[in-house]
C-alpha cells in the first residue's frame, strides 16, 4: 500500500485512551487514503468546548505529542491554523493543500485525534 493509512480515536485498539472519557467523540471519513486525498476529521463534545481545541494528524510511531514532539498536519477545530473567534463543539476539519501547508502527508501509518485546549490532553 502506497497510501495513507489513519488511526484515530477510541475505535482503534492500539489506543488505550478510554472511550467517552470527557464526553467528546471523533471520527476520519475512512481508514485509507490515496497519496494527496484530502481527509476530514469529524468531532463533536458535550461541553467545555474552547477556542484552541485541535485535531492533530501524527505519526503512528510517536506515542505522545508533546512540544518537541509536534503533529505532522493540525488544525483548529474552526478548520484553520489561527484560533477560532468562537468555540466549536462540533463540526468537522478537513486536511488538504488549502488548509495545511505541510500537504501532502507522505505514504505511511498515521495517528489522528481530537486535543483540548491547546494542549495535549486527548478528548477521544
Amino acid at each position: 500500500f502506497a497510501g495513507v493509512a489513519l488511526f484515530g480515536g477510541p475505535q482503534d485498539p492500539q489506543d488505550a485512551h478510554s472511550a467517552g472519557l470527557l464526553s467528546a467523540t471523533f471520527s476520519l471519513n475512512k481508514a485509507a487514503f490515496s497519496y494527496n486525498e484530502g481527509i476530514t476529521a469529524s468531532f463533536s463534545r458535550a461541553s467545555g468546548a474552547s477556542t484552541t481545541d485541535w485535531v492533530a494528524i501524527f505519526p503512528r510511531s510517536v506515542t505522545a505529542l508533546s512540544a518537541t514532539n509536534p503533529a505532522t498536519l493540525w488544525l483548529y477545530t474552526c478548520n484553520s491554523r489561527t484560533a477560532c473567534s468562537t468555540a466549536v463543539a462540533e463540526g468537522s476539519v478537513a486536511f488538504t493543500s488549502a488548509t495545511s501547508p505541510e500537504w501532502p502527508l507522505s505514504p505511511g501509518e498515521y495517528y489522528a485525534d481530537y486535543f483540548q485546549n491547546d494542549g495535549y490532553a486527548r478528548l477521544s
